[in-house]
């Protein structure tokens, strides 16, 4: 028996439960008796919430106004290491690794 393993059912319904004895099953086996710190269950807490969001919600793409921001943010770091010459070539660069992944992503879900 797992007692890392949470259905679906129990993430959506009762995790905070579940994390809970979770947490107290870390902090036995990693502290012994002893409490835990503040930060010490901080982080174990956001640990245990990060995974299993990421395990029942996995990543599949960005949005397009998360893509239109990352893009920005690229664009601007890249026009402040460089010159403006090499600025425009980065950005057609840039452009065409978006929707190269975005055409492989799109393949690959037909394949499957």
């Amino acid at each position: 028996m797992n007692p890392f393993k949470v259905t679906k059912e129990e993430y959506e319904l009762n995790f905070g439960e579940k994390k809970n004895f979770l947490k107290s099953l870390i902090f036995l086996i990693f502290k012994g008796n002893a409490f835990p710190s503040k930060i010490e269950d901080m982080l174990i807490n956001q640990t245990l919430v990060e995974y299993y969001e990421a395990y029942f919600h996995p990543f599949t793409s960005f949005t397009v106004k998360e893509r239109e921001g990352l893009r920005q943010k690229l664009l601007v770091a890249f026009k402040m290491e460089d010159d403006y010459d090499t600025y425009e070539q980065r950005m057609e660069d840039i452009e065409s690794q978006i929707n190269s992944a975005d055409t492989d992503r799109k393949t690959n879900r037909a394949l499957v």
